[in-house]
Protein backbone atom coordinates (compact mmCIF):
# COMPACT_ATOMS: atom_id res chain seq x y z
CA UNK A 1 0.00 0.00 0.00
CA UNK A 2 3.17 2.59 -0.10
CA UNK A 3 2.60 3.20 -3.64
CA UNK A 4 -0.99 4.00 -3.05
CA UNK A 5 0.21 6.32 -0.07
CA UNK A 6 2.38 8.38 -2.47
CA UNK A 7 -0.36 8.55 -5.35
CA UNK A 8 -2.58 9.83 -3.03
CA UNK A 9 0.11 11.98 -1.03
CA UNK A 10 0.86 13.71 -4.55
CA UNK A 11 -2.56 14.01 -5.71
CA UNK A 12 -3.48 15.72 -2.21
CA UNK A 13 -0.28 18.22 -2.54
CA UNK A 14 -0.83 19.03 -6.20
CA UNK A 15 -4.58 20.31 -5.33
CA UNK A 16 -4.03 21.60 -2.14
CA UNK A 17 -6.27 19.42 0.12
CA UNK A 18 -5.54 20.11 3.74
CA UNK A 19 -3.88 16.75 5.64
CA UNK A 20 -5.72 14.14 6.74
CA UNK A 21 -5.08 13.12 10.30
CA UNK A 22 -3.33 10.07 11.64
CA UNK A 23 -6.70 8.24 12.26
CA UNK A 24 -8.22 9.31 9.30
CA UNK A 25 -5.40 8.98 6.82
CA UNK A 26 -6.23 5.44 6.08
CA UNK A 27 -9.80 6.27 5.12
CA UNK A 28 -8.65 8.89 2.58
CA UNK A 29 -5.93 6.98 0.96
CA UNK A 30 -8.98 4.16 0.10
CA UNK A 31 -11.35 6.58 -0.76
CA UNK A 32 -9.12 9.18 -3.24
CA UNK A 33 -7.45 5.79 -4.56
CA UNK A 34 -10.68 4.30 -5.16
CA UNK A 35 -12.06 7.51 -7.14
CA UNK A 36 -8.34 7.50 -9.13
CA UNK A 37 -8.87 4.43 -10.34
CA UNK A 38 -12.36 4.86 -11.03
CA UNK A 39 -11.29 7.75 -13.09
CA UNK A 40 -8.78 5.64 -14.92
CA UNK A 41 -11.08 2.87 -15.80
CA UNK A 42 -13.89 5.17 -17.25
CA UNK A 43 -11.08 7.07 -19.34
CA UNK A 44 -9.75 3.76 -20.66
CA UNK A 45 -13.33 2.40 -20.81
CA UNK A 46 -14.25 5.46 -22.96
CA UNK A 47 -11.25 4.93 -25.22
CA UNK A 48 -11.95 1.35 -25.92
CA UNK A 49 -15.82 2.53 -26.85
CA UNK A 50 -14.89 5.39 -29.14
CA UNK A 51 -12.31 2.74 -30.74
CA UNK A 52 -14.66 0.04 -31.40
CA UNK A 53 -17.09 2.40 -32.62
CA UNK A 54 -14.55 4.06 -35.33
CA UNK A 55 -13.46 0.82 -36.26
CA UNK A 56 -16.70 -0.09 -38.22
Amino acid sequence: MEWLDRIVHSFIMTFGITQPSPEKKRLANLFIGALLIAVVLGFLGAVVFGVRHLAR
